[in-house]
Formats: structure tokens, sequence, C-alpha cells
């Protein structure tokens, strides 16, 4: 990771905004014709100038050329750039490019990633309902599978449950971003978003009033099925840290 920070810094610092390929368009015409300027300076001084011809010449060449000089154009900009996003990248910030940089002048939303940057990233379950089921049994069948799992979401599960002894799943299978399922105790289990439910059209009327609930509350439903039925609800949330609303509060643009 550490690896991967310096690299993107590395890049953004290298990389050139649109204003500075500009300023490197405008150098390339303005150069020789201040080159081309001081020349002709140069030579009306030693053609009609005063004596001592060549010290008057030798002056007023330099002087056009460093008034003229676009040094600035050159490399004020990537200099602004290579110490602006060195800078950031000390405070924490890190800047994907120099175009993005130029843009942020601009914007009026920012899109922040909930988990870990808002929240502290340690997922809690908040409640859970049961249908049909007592909550141990329910966790005698959800928690073999999601402590195979991967998922943050899981280890708020097992760390909820965390005190129970439970058997192996006899099957098990990791649905990518949908959830998890397999048999225990000889019963299917599927232990899923509530996304993932909607898109297999499963009738899960039951849980309607606690989902609505949790969407109200912010809170992420998880929905268990078994034997392809309704068994239970299990609402997870993220708190949120300290210094979250004070961190949105700063960045408000003021018009």
């Amino acid at each position: 990771m550490l690896s991967r920070i310096i690299n993107l810094v590395r890049d953004a610092q290298s990389s050139k905004p649109a204003i500075a390929k500009l300023a490197d368009s405008i150098s390339g015409v303005f150069v020789p014709v201040v080159v081309l300027i001081a020349l002709g300076a140069a030579a009306v001084w030693f053609l009609v100038g005063p004596e001592p011809k060549a010290s008057y010449m030798l002056v007023v060449t330099t002087t056009v050329l460093i008034i003229a000089c676009p040094c600035a154009l050159g490399l004020a900009t990537p200099l602004s750039i290579t110490v602006g996003i060195g800078k950031a990248a000390q405070a924490g910030i890190l800047i994907k490019d120099a175009d993005a940089l130029q843009k942020l002048s601009k914007i009026n939303a920012v899109v922040f990633d909930k988990t870990g940057t808002l929240t502290l990233g340690q997922p809690k379950v908040q409640g859970v309902q049961t249908v049909g089921l007592s909550e141990m049994e329910l966790a005698r069948l959800v928690l073999p599978l999601e402590k195979r799992s991967e998922h943050p979401l899981a280890k708020a599960v097992t760390d909820y449950w965390a005190e129970m002894d439970v058997n192996e799943p006899t099957e098990f299978e990791n649905l990518k971003g949908r959830g998890v399922q397999g048999v225990v105790e000889g019963r299917h289990v599927l232990v899923a978003s509530l996304n993932h439910i909607k898109a297999l059209q499963v009738d899960i009327a039951e849980l309607d009033a606690s989902i609505s609930d949790a969407a109200t509350k912010a809170l992420t439903p998880i929905v268990i099925l078994v034997d392809s039925k309704p068994a239970g609800l299990i609402t997870i949330a993220d708190q949120i840290k300290p210094e979250a609303k004070q961190a949105i509060e700063a960045s408000k643009i003021k018009v």
C-alpha cells in the first residue's frame, strides 16, 4: 500500500494540467519571439547607439531577455503542482493527477466513501429479527457461513454471536458482492444483501416493516433465507467518526 501511495504521488507530480500545457505552447512561441526582439534591439543599439556601443548593446540585450523571459510560464506552474501535491500527500490527501487539482476550484459537490472515511470502519449489529425461528436457532444457521466470509459485515455478525459454538457447513459458496450461501444442519441458508434478495424475487413481506425502519435509520439490512423462505433480518451500522461532522462542515463550498 505504501508503495502504491508513493507511485500515486509521483505520477501526480509528473502529470501536467491543461493550464501547464497551455503555458508550454505559449512558451514555445514566446521564447523565439523574445530572442528575436533582443537581437533586434542589440542590432539597433550597435548600429545607431552612442559610444561605447558594445556596452550599451549588451545591457539592452540582457535587459530584454531578463524582463521578457518566460521562465515563469515554463517553471511556475509545474513547480506549484509538484510542491502542492507533495504538501497534500504529507497532510494525508492523495490527488490523482494535476488535472484533478486544477478542476478542484470549480467543484460544487463532494462525494464521500462512507465506510472507514466518515465512519470508524467497525460495523456492528444493531438488531436481529426472526421469522419462525428463535434468535439462537437463526444464529446456528447463519454463523457457520459468516465465519467463512471475508466481508466486513460478516465480521460484525460473528462478533455479535462470538460466544456461540456452531457446526461447520456441509456446503459453502461466496456470492461476490451479494452474500453467502450453503447447507447448514441439512438446511439451505442464504445470507444476502437486500438487492440480491429482490433480484431473486423472493417474497419477504414479513420483513418489509423492519426493512423500511432500517432505511429510515440508515442501517444496512442483511436478509436470511432458510430453504428459500424468509427467516430473519440483521441490521448493521457503522459508528460515525467524532470528527466527521466537522470535516463535512469545513468542506462546504461558500459561494
